[in-house]
C-alpha cells in the first residue's frame, strides 16, 4: 500500500468513522453518568447523533438504563469502517469474523481513549483553569462515577487525590490486558 490516494483515503475513511463513534460514545456514557444534558457540549453531541440513534430505539431497547442501540450503531460503525479499510488496504475481506473482532476492538479503544484522554484534559486543566468551561463540566461529569467509587476506596493522602491516578493506570492495564490482545487476534485472524 504505497499509494499516497489510498494512504489519504484510509486516513480520511477512518477519522471521519472514528470521530462521529466518538460522538455516539460520548453521548452514551455521559447519559450513563447522568450529565448535565442543557450543557453547549451535550447539546451538541445530542444534535449530532440523534438522526442515527432515534429511528434504532424503536427496535433495539435499553437494557438496565443503558442505551444498547447507541452500542449497536458504533458497532456496526466501526463494522463498516473496518471492512473499507480492509478493501483499500488488503483488496478484499475474506474473513467476516475478523472485522467483527476488529470491530468490537475498535469499540473497546474507543472507550479506553475517551476515558484516557478525558481524565488527561481534567488533571491538566486543574492546574490552569479557574473557571471550568462547559466541555470541562461535561469531562468531570463523565468521570465522576468512576473516580467517586476510587475515592471511596482511596481517600485523599495530604490533601492530594490519587483517584485519577489510580482511574489512569487502570485505564492502561485495560488496554494492555483487553483491547491489545483482541486487536491482536483480529489482525491475526484477517491477515491469517
Amino acid at each position: 500500500m504505497s499509494n499516497p490516494i489510498v494512504h489519504a483515503l484510509v486516513f480520511l475513511i477512518d477519522t471521519l468513522f472514528t470521530l462521529y463513534m466518538v460522538a455516539i460514545l460520548l453521548r452514551f456514557f455521559l447519559q450513563w453518568a447522568r450529565a448535565n444534558f442543557y450543557n453547549p457540549l451535550c447539546q451538541f453531541i445530542i444534535k449530532a447523533t440523534n438522526p442515527v440513534i432515534l429511528p434504532l430505539r424503536r427496535f433495539v431497547p435499553g437494557l438496565w438504563g443503558m442505551d444498547c442501540a447507541a452500542i449497536l450503531v458504533v458497532l456496526v460503525l466501526s463494522f463498516i469502517n473496518q471492512t473499507l479499510l480492509a478493501l483499500l488496504t488488503l483488496g478484499t475481506v475474506s474473513h467476516v469474523l475478523a472485522i467483527f473482532v476488529l470491530s468490537l476492538a475498535d469499540l473497546l479503544g474507543l472507550i479506553f481513549y475517551i476515558y484516557f484522554f478525558a481524565i488527561l484534559i481534567v488533571v491538566v486543566s486543574s492546574w490552569f483553569a479557574a473557571q471550568p468551561s462547559p466541555v470541562l463540566q461535561a469531562l468531570y461529569q463523565l468521570l465522576a462515577p468512576a473516580l467517586t467509587r476510587i475515592k471511596q476506596r482511596l481517600p485523599a493522602m495530604s490533601g492530594f487525590d490519587l483517584s485519577p491516578l489510580v482511574f489512569s493506570i487502570g485505564l492502561v492495564l485495560f488496554n494492555i490486558l483487553v483491547v491489545m490482545p483482541v486487536k491482536a487476534l483480529g489482525y491475526g485472524m484477517l491477515l491469517g
